[in-house]
């Protein structure tokens, strides 16, 4: 409990990145738990709520928009995937 963190603390979350850790601080204030919580009750708020999409860094928009060429084109082969998919 000191201003540097101890070798457990630091071996115990090497393995999560900042975004986790921001996490897991926001998560122990608002629950109202102990403070200083113990290292793995911390990990445990880290962790909450990690799906698929929390793990990502960002999530890309697409930006680029279709030309009515590439929009037709586009039209036709799902039209034939349909017809692929619905003649199996």
């Amino acid at each position: 409990m000191g201003d540097l963190p101890t070798a457990t603390w630091e071996a115990g979350l090497r393995d999560l990145n900042d975004k986790q850790i921001a996490r897991g601080i926001y998560n122990v204030i608002n629950s109202g738990d102990e403070w200083p919580p113990s290292l793995p009750k911390f990990k445990a708020h880290c962790k909450n709520c990690e799906g698929w999409e929390s793990r990502k860094e960002y999530v890309p928009m697409l930006t680029k928009e279709m030309t009515d060429d590439e929009r037709k084109d586009f039209v036709k082969n799902i039209k034939q995937l349909r017809e692929v998919l619905n003649n199996s």
